[in-house]
């Protein structure tokens, strides 16, 4: 456990005031730091509270910093220290009786190994931290708690089970309101509805959300939701009133210096014009978005970028250069065990072969894709992958195969209620029947 305590002042075990109001101050100052999402600087001022908490022989507050640096240690993804940390922070919690400390500490547990797809792990925490949230009156921690269990749920793939969390939540957030630090229940449940395709009610708590951030005066909860409002108008083909929410979001975030949310942005935007077949304005996006991910070590973003860089240069007909890129996007996923990512730079490498009339590369790209959709549960990726092996064994001239590949994805498009699936399985199979 962390013990250092040279340099500091020592007072027989009790902090001198000067010393306590530094350590609220760095507390703060942390806490901000992690909204801006500025990892390195957060960490700095949290190993510093610390240090005056082990200076004021203070276990409470050590273990209140110990959590701190355990959450942020998961954002920088170094999983084994974010874990060692929490259970640090968990054991003198429990000495202290500290039910606060102790169900942030159990969420952290619960973050690191949902980040690594340790579902059971997970969940076992989170429902720990919720209980206990629960029994000790402490609102705003059940919220978080439910709403965390409602990603777990959702990362398994069971969105129904994930949308009775977060409605548990957002019915105490509607009630007790909200903070900036964790935002909108709101928002995860618009963002559920997004990918069942269900739009209109996306577009309904998105719009709840923003209220709610509105009434806080949550800048950059608001660039979050103009993000998503965005994202949702896409997926409906109004790309003009998309790039309209995406230029509201990056201009907020760009003011208020968040880099990253800046590049998820221009991501997006680059998205709407290689929908429009801009491309050489769709590249310049993207190139911006990378050079920022990259600058600031954000490899999931990095590889959202590279991924959309080659589906561009694919569709220019630069397939040396589309499939670089693409192979840099698949060796990302492989490193971050992003088994959904994975499956989808498979299926765009198939893709690739594909149009180079490279069928046997195709197939086993497509196959291996999905592999990976069955096994995490991924039933639009495994259905617009079986649209693509449609389209394959059409261009191959093996009627009977695409057939039942079309056949099988407007299958799970019905289940799913997906559109875009629906639409292009009947076409498909309208060309061919």
């Amino acid at each position: 456990m962390y013990s250092s305590t040279r340099g500091l002042p020592q007072n027989g075990g009790q902090p001198l005031a000067q010393d306590s109001i530094r350590w609220q101050k760095l507390k703060e100052s942390a806490m901000a730091a992690m909204q801006r999402q500025d990892w390195d600087s957060a960490a700095l001022f949290a190993r510093e509270q610390l240090q005056f908490a082990i200076a004021a022989s203070s276990l409470r507050k050590q273990s209140d910093a110990l959590c701190t640096l355990a959450s942020i240690a998961r954002k920088q993804q170094r999983y084994v220290s974010a874990d060692s940390l929490a259970r640090q922070a968990v054991a003198l919690a429990t000495l202290q009786q500290d039910t606060l400390v102790l169900s942030k500490s159990w969420f952290v547990l619960g973050d690191v190994y949902l980040v690594q797809s340790q579902f059971d792990s997970a969940q076992t925490f989170y429902t720990q931290g919720t209980l206990l949230a629960e029994w000790s009156g402490d609102t705003a921690q059940q919220i978080y708690g439910l709403r965390t269990l409602g990603e777990a749920w959702s990362r398994r793939g069971d969105p129904m089970s994930a949308l009775t969390q977060y409605q548990k939540a957002a019915e105490l957030q509607d009630v007790f309101g909200i903070t900036a630090l964790w935002g909108s229940v709101h928002q995860p449940i618009g963002a559920l509805y997004e990918a069942l395709g269900r739009y209109s009610d996306a577009i309904s708590e998105y719009e709840m959300a923003l209220h709610q951030y509105q009434e806080i005066g949550d800048s950059l909860g608001k660039a979050r939701i103009y993000n998503n409002l965005g994202v949702v108008h896409k997926g409906l083909g109004n790309h003009d009133e998309a790039t309209m929410w995406y230029e509201k979001s990056l201009a907020i975030k760009q003011a208020s210096g968040d880099v990253r949310g800046a590049a998820i942005t221009l991501l997006n935007i680059g998205i709407i014009l290689k929908n429009k077949g801009d491309y050489p304005r769709a590249v310049e996006a993207y190139e911006k978005s990378l050079v920022i991910f990259d600058s600031i070590n954000f490899d999931r973003g990095v590889g959202a970028a590279v991924a959309n860089l080659g589906v561009v240069y694919k569709n220019e007909g630069n397939f040396k250069k589309a499939q670089e890129y693409l192979n840099w996007g698949l060796e990302i996923s492989r490193k971050l065990k992003d088994r959904r990512g994975e499956a989808g730079a498979l299926s765009n490498l198939g893709n690739l072969f594909l149009s180079q009339k490279e069928y046997e590369l195709a197939l086993e790209h497509f196959d291996q894709a999905l592999v990976i959709e069955e096994e995490t549960g991924d039933r639009e990726g495994y259905a617009i992958t079986c649209l693509d092996m449609g389209q394959l064994y059409r261009s191959w001239e093996k009627k009977d195969l695409a057939v039942g590949y079309y056949r099988q994805a407007k299958l799970i498009g019905e289940e799913i209620g997906s559109k875009p699936v629906l639409i292009e399985a009947t076409l498909g199979l309208g060309e061919l029947l």
